[in-house]
């Protein structure tokens, strides 16, 4: 602005040119600003979108891969099964090869059992399973995992402390059965060897 070189405004009018100048150099240095936050929130946005979608699809693809394993694991299962307890039911077996059998017979069920869970606990992690809800007596619940944990908990001494008295309760019987195989198994893994465990 003239006088050109020097630190003088001499017209009026340069003044409100100059300070329109600035006022619109704040603001447009201010609205670049906000484009560029809002254009790196975007940005963080869709890249966390797209992680939880990779994620999503990590879980769906290993409950797939899961279902598929547990299938081809069931069927031999299932054959294993059917030929100890028929072993198991002759007559012609002797009483040490029965007790091989029984063994054979729990360890088969067993297996089975971590098979589902694990298929279970696939399918709540990718979001897909269905909690199926029916009236379920606690005391018998927790008296069958007890028996599917028969062998884990043979050098323990458990105390039960359950009524027979208690109301039904609404419950997937399934989940639940997870859930207390998996407190057992805890107790079992981090309690004093030897020490007993109270349910």
């Amino acid at each position: 602005l003239p006088p050109v070189g020097t630190w003088s405004i001499a017209d009026p009018e340069n003044w409100v040119a100059l300070i329109t100048f600035v006022v619109t150099a704040t603001v447009a240095s201010q609205l670049s600003e906000s484009a560029k936050r809002r254009a790196a929130a975007q940005a963080h946005a869709e890249e966390a979108a797209s992680r939880a979608q990779a994620a999503r699809q990590s879980e769906e693809m290993k409950s797939a891969m899961l279902d598929a394993l547990a299938h081809e694991f069931k069927t031999p299962l299932t054959a294993i099964k059917a030929a100890v307890s028929s072993l198991l039911c002759s007559d012609s077996t002797i009483p040490a090869q029965k007790e091989l059998l029984q063994i054979m017979d729990e360890e088969t069920d067993r297996l089975t059992w971590l098979v589902a869970e694990s298929v279970q606990i696939a399918r709540i992690e990718a979001g897909q399973m269905e909690v199926r809800k029916q009236a379920q007596a606690a005391a018998q619940l927790i008296r069958e995992a007890l028996e599917r944990m028969a062998g884990a908990l043979e050098s323990r001494i458990v105390e039960l402390r359950a009524s027979n008295d208690l109301p039904l309760v609404p419950a997937d019987r399934e989940l639940v059965l997870i859930v207390l195989r998996q407190l057992l198994d805890n107790a079992v893994k981090y309690s004093r060897p030897g020490s007993p465990i109270i349910v």
